[in-house]
């Protein structure tokens, strides 16, 4: 009987032991994640060079509008090489945000997804 006790609290030690090796190695890996983002974050934000738009001709070659500085160029993009295309004038550049477009916002979406909620457990209710 008491061999199986002990049996029972040395396994009891080792899954303990276990989870908290696995805790602290998932504590690792969250600092470093959010380690690297920040670093990888910061050299992404160039304040001179901007995506404006994508156009995705197919699985490998897109076509976009990238501002640089003042200029935008529209480029041609596949997997192995970059080619420019041209360059355009501010004027012939047309940023439509998703409001503008017919589309809803985040919050709009968010806010009639509460409210159909709302709805049903009133109806579970009565």
């Amino acid at each position: 009987m008491l061999l199986l006790s002990s049996d029972k609290i040395g396994s009891a030690a080792q899954l303990v032991t276990l989870l908290v090796i696995w805790g602290i190695v998932m504590v690792i890996a969250y600092y470093t994640t959010k380690f690297i983002a920040v670093r990888t974050n910061g050299n992404l934000h160039a304040t001179n060079i901007e995506v404006i738009e994508t156009y995705r001709l197919s699985n490998t070659k897109f076509i976009q509008i990238v501002r640089i500085g003042e200029k935008y160029v529209g480029i041609a993009v596949s997997k192995d090489q970059i080619t420019p295309l041209c360059e355009l004038s501010s004027e012939e550049i047309i940023k439509i945000s998703a409001k503008d477009a017919g589309g809803e916002g985040f919050t709009q979406i968010f806010e009639k997804m509460k409210q159909i909620s709302r709805n049903k457990s009133r109806n579970k209710d009565e």
